[in-house]
């Protein structure tokens, strides 16, 4: 595998993971009709990127871009593996 297609993959399996939030009570915590919902980012390997907590409806901000020593970031996805759903912020 190039280089240049090495750096590319390990970026692309970056992933947007939606997790809901879950927890005991309301709020937020394990309830299902909550308004609310917790983003991570997956920076596979990369400098740690901070979850979001989001209201439903809202959109999510996009975060400061991770950084690899000696790869290049290409952009967040929200499909693992396939790598063809570019999240757009």
């Amino acid at each position: 595998m190039s280089n240049r297609r090495f750096y590319v993959f390990l970026f692309l399996t970056l992933l947007l993971a939606f997790q809901f939030t879950v927890g005991c009570g309301g709020g937020g915590h394990g309830d299902p009709t909550s308004s609310s919902f917790t983003v991570t980012f997956d920076s596979n390997g990369g400098t740690s990127v901070a979850s979001q907590t989001v209201a439903s409806g809202a959109t999510v901000t996009k975060p400061e871009t991770p950084l690899k020593s000696g790869n290049a970031f290409v952009g967040w996805y929200s499909d693992n593996n396939d790598f063809k759903n570019m999240f757009l912020f």
